[in-house]
């Protein structure tokens, strides 16, 4: 961290390589963790659509959840007296933190296709909160739910799954030629 607070970004794709290497030996397991898996496959997606963000809007550089290019953190730092509370006007786009959906719509290009498809919508609000709306942060979560607290968690993974491979199938095909800013 530099002396104003700005960090380097992570590196969401490597970070999403290994989660879902993860994810994979996991769903390997007989039987399989449900609530594992679920909590683990958010993780997938959101480091995945972190990853396709970083690269659209070209941010290299992060401060207090807003993200920047480098040509906007160089203009910050060559401004001595430039005030902290003028820096969101730079960023090029804001962590999404846990949002799979809010991450999505900042990629212009894929929020055009996300608008009106109602199977994609349904997939990230399924993936994003696989219990249905009963924990406040979704997926993050589930780490601390037991599987016995579930009445329905076969019928409710079997929805998640679905969605789960439906919406990375998704995001993977209409993202490979993702441009960048």
């Amino acid at each position: 961290m530099d002396n104003k607070g700005f960090e380097d970004i992570e590196d969401f794709y490597s970070a999403y390589n290994a989660r879902f290497k993860e994810y994979r030996q996991i769903g390997s397991l007989n039987p399989i963790p449900k609530i594992l898996i679920m909590h683990w496959g958010g993780i997938v997606i959101e480091t995945y659509v972190k990853y396709l963000l970083v690269r659209n809007k070209g941010a290299k550089k992060e401060r207090s959840k807003l993200w920047y290019t480098l040509e906007k953190f160089n203009y910050i730092m060559s401004q001595g007296n430039l005030s902290k509370g003028n820096y969101p006007l730079y960023k090029c786009a804001e962590n999404p933190q846990h949002s799979i959906e809010q991450g999505i719509t900042q990629i212009n290009f894929l929020n055009d296709l996300l608008t009106d498809d109602k199977k994609i919508n349904d997939a990230i609000n399924n993936v994003t909160y696989p219990l249905g709306r009963v924990t406040k942060n979704g997926f993050i979560d589930l780490r601390y739910v037991s599987p016995n607290q579930i009445i329905n968690l076969d019928e409710l993974f079997v929805k998640w799954n679905e969605s789960f491979k439906c919406l990375l199938k998704w995001l993977v095909d209409n993202t490979k030629n993702i441009e960048v800013s």
